[in-house]
């Protein structure tokens, strides 16, 4: 199996762990984890994937389970998220909050969920 393989099987296992509750308002998704070398990007567009399905989009409350030590996987989930917590269960980081949507950067100098940023608005990213 190749690299773009087990790649394309991370995103598949992301996108069946998605799980919506009837009403549609809170939705759930686990990151799998991964052994070895990836390239960079690889674990945040698995993450961005499965986060960017459009079952999520009416869930005012979305879960996601991060494998814990995937600091790529986390970043990716916590930009798209409007994180409202982040903690650690045993070998899993999960984070809640609901989904950033389309919404631009403020040019306030503030981040969003974070505090002001001392970057000028055009080197901000």
């Amino acid at each position: 199996m190749t690299r773009r393989d087990e790649h394309d099987e991370q995103k598949a296992k992301a996108r069946d762990s998605i799980d919506v509750s009837e009403d549609g308002t809170q939705a759930g998704v686990s990151i799998p984890g991964a052994s070895g070398h990836h390239e960079p990007g690889a674990r945040a567009e698995v993450t961005k994937d499965a986060l960017s399905d459009e079952r999520l989009d009416r869930a005012e409350k979305v879960t996601a389970a991060v494998p814990r030590g995937d600091t790529e996987a986390l970043d990716e989930a916590q930009r798209q998220l409007r994180t409202e917590s982040t903690r650690a269960a045993g070998a899993t980081i999960i984070v809640e909050g609901s989904k950033r949507g389309d919404e631009p950067e403020p040019d306030d100098g503030t981040l969003r969920d974070g505090p002001p940023s001392d970057d000028p608005p055009d080197q901000r990213q």
